[in-house]
């Protein structure tokens, strides 16, 4: 299992939404994490329908490195 992952030249944009799935560490409890990035603020929405927001203090359009941390299994990533 990898515990940090770094993806690169994958751009996200302003007015694109990123899905991420993946599993907990376990392996009995999936997540799905949706991310709608506008010009002002990051929407994070969880698999439980929580949201919450992130203000885009860099003030950039597009994002092509992305990190990810922590102990769940990434299984997929998505930009639309």
């Amino acid at each position: 299992m990898m515990k940090d992952m770094i993806i690169k030249n994958m751009t996200f944009k302003v007015e694109q939404t990123l899905t991420v799935v993946g599993v907990i560490k376990s392996g009995l409890l999936w997540i799905l994490i949706s991310i709608q990035f506008t010009c002002s603020e990051f929407v994070v929405t969880l698999s439980n329908g929580s949201t919450f927001c992130f203000p885009n203090r860099m003030g950039a359009e597009k994002y092509s490195v992305m990190g990810f941390h922590g102990d769940a299994v990434i299984r997929s990533i998505e930009i639309k």
